[in-house]
């Protein structure tokens, strides 16, 4: 691929919006590198890897692959055995960290996203090698105070020794014959030693030995004889400290050069993984896909558009079919000024290029595209001003190396031939050469506002036409109409800009009637195209609108039966409740009846009261409900024990028993899959062992364990959270009492919808609420859960992302 095309395409800007998608610096410098050079095979292999990803884009699923430094540099030194930095480690430790994140996130999605399953499969994670470098080196690349059992001893002695120097240091300057030389009030160190400043007129009277002086010669810096001996053991516990660190990262090293390997491929597969992942959100954001890949030439593209016209911000996006095959394998596009002929040209040749680059086209799935060998490409406004070229001249050298080579598999685009010199001369050029490349086999995608190219295909079935489309008051559509020629409109484009009306009578006076009467046809022709794909849309929209109309009524009907049922189970609740009591009293009274030998006439009225207050309940069930009827019967609480199946109305699930109350108002202890809850007696009805077999449609979830906390560490596999209108929870505003409740009862609903994480929006504030929220997660969370604050994209700091953690895990 030539220069002057990538130039002439703006390729560049294309990759710089891929690169934007890239997680890793590496991710971007390769993004730019991209050339579209690929075979067919090649092409189809990478968008194998690709559109599985699509799938996680649309879900706004991303894996947390974060700014990875490069290693290359750091595997070399070990290659030839020099031991790392504590700086160099971090990058290291940074990868393995990275590595680990990516492979629970492939293995996460791997059942579901074919290419995460390789990604998995080629990703060593090297636990051990993450937890010893965990344990000896910080954040910042310092060898961490207990690294070893030796280095914990002597920083500890080092402490206490430097403590006993300063006690000792600060003792000794308040003495009088020794605080009247103190050139300053403060114990500083010079080579390692503990000095204290001391004036020069001091010299001889305070005993020590001079280890520096400043630099205007006024001030000693004397370690003082009574701390030399300390000073002494203070470098030699310094030296051991650098002897035992030394060995420390020495041993780090080793470990790490065993695993050079592993831990090469590895940021390999993650670099490959950000761009394959920058690549499935630059086709989301095209609403691109795969396409077939013909396998002898041809051009058939359906609704392309312009790449940069979809990523940009342009409004209003015109697609366009277009259409060029075997035997009349030339088309030549005309229209007036700015009405998109060349924005045609670029789309095709960029829709190539991408394809050829393995990027996923601009272009609807039903597309076809045949990869040529080469492509070239030739505007009319070359000029070489360093060559002393004009531009008509520049352009003729441009097209001459095409007129030269092209043949049967090769793509060429002709941007306004052979204009920058007479109109007679230039068309007649352009027709010559045209035809010379139709008769090669070339495959030609030309512009012009050439009339006897306009009409070419009306002479030679080599050659179709196709036109740009324009409306009333010459507006262009930035449609392509194919097999009609088009116009240029340049004498009406000069009377709508305000040229005289005297010059533009005498404009259509030389162009002569002939022609005039001729692009009136056209005219008419593309008026009724223009008029067709008016009425086209029009269709459109009201189609649109209806389903739209449909979709609203539907939804209006649903609300309306939700308001009913939420109304009838209200009415039910409140029977319930009265049933709950008059139940209570008649079972007391029941107890009494059983102890007593006397036949009680209140066990009858109960009896008899009960039986219309449960009337009354299915009259008003019947009357309300527009449901299926709810499974089971009511329950009994006597009768009610361990291990019964029930259905709890509340989540409309099947569960089990676990502990019921002493008295009909304690809540009852339910678990439903492996989750467990507390709920009142009147949600609950008793089932068949059959009926709870019914499987309930729930993600599974680990309860937490007992005397554990929430782990909140950094090896969690971090899935970037899209907040939606059922995964995100606003509490900023709220005390924490309320903001607490309102918690609890987001979570309980998050996990019976099925998600696995939820964002609460607490904001930053005093930082009360935060913390607040955080604590009660890690302290009474009933289900088990891992939480961070948000990274950047999902609000920072003033959000925590709420991970449950799914049985299988």
């Amino acid at each position: 691929m030539s220069a002057k095309l990538i130039e002439k395409l703006e390729w560049q800007i294309l990759l710089k919006y891929l690169a934007d998608f890239c997680q890793t610096e590496e991710g971007k410098s390769r993004s730019f590198e991209l050339r579209p050079n690929l075979k067919r095979d090649a092409v189809k292999a990478r968008w194998d890897l690709v559109d599985p990803l699509l799938g996680l884009i649309r879900l706004g699923t991303l894996p947390a692959i974060g700014e990875i430094r490069p290693i290359y540099s750091v595997l070399k030194q070990l290659s030839i055995g020099q031991v790392l930095e504590g700086e160099q480690f971090t990058i290291i430790l940074s990868l393995l960290q990275t590595t680990v994140r990516v492979s629970a996130f492939a293995r996460d999605f791997s059942s579901t996203c074919s290419t995460l399953m390789l990604v998995q499969g080629r990703l060593h994670p090297l636990p051990e090698l993450l937890r010893a470098i965990s344990i000896a080196i910080d954040e910042a690349g310092a060898v961490r105070d207990d690294a070893t059992p030796e280095l914990a001893r002597i920083r500890s002695q080092k402490r206490g020794l430097r403590k006993r120097i300063e006690d000792l240091l600060s003792s000794i300057s308040k003495e009088t014959e020794f605080a009247q030389y103190l050139q300053d009030d403060f114990i500083t160190m010079r080579e390692d030693r503990y000095v204290v400043p001391i004036k020069l007129d001091g010299r001889g009277r305070v005993p020590g030995t001079i280890i520096d002086t400043s630099a205007s010669g006024q001030t000693l810096y004397i370690e003082p004889a009574s701390i030399r001996a300390q000073n002494q053991n203070l470098k030699e516990l310094d030296m051991s400290e650098r002897i035992e660190v030394f060995r420390i990262l020495r041993e780090l090293s080793q470990a790490v050069a065993r695993e050079s390997e592993a831990i090469k491929e590895n940021y390999a597969e993650l670099i490959a993984l950000d761009l394959l992942f920058a690549e499935a959100q630059l086709a989301y954001k095209l609403d691109a896909g795969p396409i077939k890949l013909s396998d002898k030439p041809l051009l058939n593209l359906k609704e392309a558009v312009h790449p940069f016209l979809r990523l940009g911000d342009s409004g209003r996006v015109v697609a366009n079919d277009i259409e060029v095959h075997e035997g009349q394998n030339c088309l030549v596009i005309s229209g007036p000024n700015a009405g998109g002929k060349t924005v045609i040209l670029k789309t095709v040749a960029m829709v190539h290029m991408m394809v050829a680059a393995g990027l996923m086209p601009s272009v609807g799935a039903e597309s076809e595209v045949y990869l040529f060998e080469n492509m070239f490409i030739e505007m009319g406004d070359t000029q070489d001003l360093g060559a002393q070229l004009s531009t008509f001249s520049g352009h003729l050298m441009g097209l001459k190396p095409i007129l030269q080579h092209a043949g049967p598999a090769d793509l060429i685009f002709l941007d306004e031939i052979c204009v920058g010199t007479e109109p007679h001369t230039g068309a007649a050029l352009a027709q010559s050469m045209l035809e010379h490349l139709a008769e090669r086999g070339a495959w030609v995608i030309a512009t012009t506002h050439f009339d006897s190219l306009k009409i070419l295909a009306l002479n030679n079935p080599r050659f179709r036409s196709g036109a740009m489309g324009y409306r009333e008051g010459y507006h262009p559509t930035y449609k392509l109409n194919v097999d009609l020629p088009g116009l240029s409109f340049g004498i009406e484009v000069a009377e709508q800009v305000g040229i005289p009306s005297l010059i533009i009578r005498r404009a259509h006076d030389l162009r002569g009637k002939e022609v005039s009467t001729f692009e009136n046809a056209i005219a008419k022709l593309l008026q009724q195209a223009a008029q067709y794909e008016e009425k086209i849309e029009e269709a459109d929209v009201k189609i649109r609108k209806a389903e739209e109309e449909k979709l609203r009524w539907a939804h209006e009907v649903e609300l309306l039966k939700k308001r009913r049922h939420d109304l009838a189970e209200k009415v039910i609740e409140q029977y319930e409740e009265e049933l709950l009591q008059l139940r209570e009293k008649f079972e007391s009274t029941l107890k009494s009846v059983k102890k007593s030998d006397d036949i009680n006439p209140s066990k009858k009225e109960l009896t008899e009261t009960l039986g219309e207050l449960k009337k009354g309940l299915t009259r008003l069930g019947k009357d309300h409900l527009v449901q299926e009827k709810q499974p089971g019967e009511a329950v009994v609480l006597d009768k009610l024990k361990k291990g019964d199946h029930v259905y709890v109305s509340r989540f409309k699930k099947m569960g089990k028993i676990l502990r019921k109350g002493k008295t009909a108002s304690e809540k009852i202890e339910v678990e439903i899959g492996s989750l467990k809850f507390k709920v009142s007696v009147q949600e609950l009805r008793i089932v068949s062992r059959s009926e709870a077999a019914k499987p309930n449609k729930l993600l599974q979830y680990r309860k937490k364990p007992k005397e554990t906390t929430v782990r909140t560490g950094e090896t969690k596999a971090r899935l970037l959270v899209i907040p939606t209108g059922t995964n995100s929870l606003d509490l900023r505003g709220l005390t924490v009492e309320d903001a607490m409740e309102k918690t609890w009862r987001f979570l309980d609903a998050a996990v019976m919808r099925g998600e696995y994480a939820v964002l609460l929006i607490h904001g930053h504030g005093t930082q009360t609420l935060k913390q607040a929220i955080r604590n009660a997660l890690a302290k009474d969370s009933p289900y088990d859960i891992e939480f961070f604050p948000g990274s950047p994209q999902e609000g920072g700091d003033g959000v925590t992302v709420v991970y449950f953690q799914r049985e299988s895990d």
